[in-house]
């Protein structure tokens, strides 16, 4: 699951978050299925501050709604008798800074 990080509205004096920042969470799982789910967040603690909660939501999309992984190998020739030249491919569709690492 992801992080579920807090937006926060009405600080003042340069404040970024609460001396103690809130925990968030959400009631979503690894295994939960394509939709939407609440998330939400509490224990913040600063003196200096009324603290109020809102809810957010993490939406869990379905498979098909993802990019497609596409693999294109390069055109190649080589002369008849000749050894095969190096095979190369381009990757395309790879979300979130993912890389793909050669596993044989």
């Amino acid at each position: 699951m992801p992080a579920i990080t807090p937006i926060y509205s009405g600080l003042v004096n340069g404040d970024l978050a609460p001396a103690t920042p809130p925990t968030c969470s959400t009631t979503a799982t690894n295994t939960s299925a394509a939709g939407s789910y609440p998330t939400t967040c509490s224990g913040a603690v600063d003196s200096d501050y009324t603290i109020g909660y809102g809810t957010g939501v993490l939406l869990i999309v379905p498979p098909n709604a993802l990019p497609i992984l596409t693999v294109t190998p390069d055109p190649k020739s080589r002369p008849f008798g000749n050894s095969e030249p190096g095979f190369t491919y381009v990757i395309s569709g790879l979300i979130n800074n993912q890389t793909l690492t050669r596993r044989w």
